[in-house]
């Protein structure tokens, strides 16, 4: 072997002469990106940011799953091994927007508070968590989107936080700490 044709009598065909150049590339295991993407994070996290970014600016049902692979800088067929369908995509999103409400929720009850102050304790996680919950799409409830049978557990989860506010208040209200 040479590490170039150059000695060589005769001019082999490329797929036989191999230079040091081509002995150095490595091959990428996968399926090719079609822009070339250097984010250390797990595939899974990329496409749910840039899912939620686009649900919140043209909301579910505008969202094409081409559009959220074209952010990613990956093709559908990648796209869909880590998600199978476009609400799998969109309830992962929404159900990490109230996970951390609702692990609130379970560790204060426990808690023997206060009705004012066990409200103020959980206004101010609600408060934190929206400003700082990246999970948090904006105001997507209500949206005659998320209507669908595949919603419900969504829908379950947050009235259980509207309940937990309701309760707060009413408690405050009938130990007369709070005014109705």
């Amino acid at each position: 072997y040479y590490g170039s044709h150059a000695m060589l009598p005769f001019q082999p065909p490329r797929s036989v002469v191999r230079t040091r150049l081509d002995m150095n590339t490595t091959k990428k295991v996968g399926r090719p990106r079609s822009i070339d993407n250097t984010d250390a994070r797990p595939p899974e996290e990329v496409i749910l940011e840039s899912a939620r970014r686009l649900f919140a600016e043209q909301g579910y049902t505008a969202t094409t799953t081409r559009q959220i692979a074209d952010a990613v800088g990956v093709r559908q067929p990648a796209l869909f091994h880590y998600f199978g369908k476009k609400i799998d995509i969109f309830l992962r999103i929404i159900e990490a927007s109230i996970a951390p409400e609702l692990r609130f929720i379970e560790a204060e009850s426990a808690r023997n508070l206060r009705p004012d102050a066990r409200l103020y304790r959980y206004a101010r996680f609600v408060v934190f968590n929206l400003s700082t919950n990246k999970n948090v799409l904006g105001s997507p409830y209500g949206r005659s989107e998320l209507m669908g049978e595949e919603f419900r557990a969504f829908w379950k989860s947050l009235d259980k936080v509207t309940t937990t506010a309701k309760e707060h208040i009413q408690a405050g209200v009938s130990a007369g700490i709070f005014m109705d």
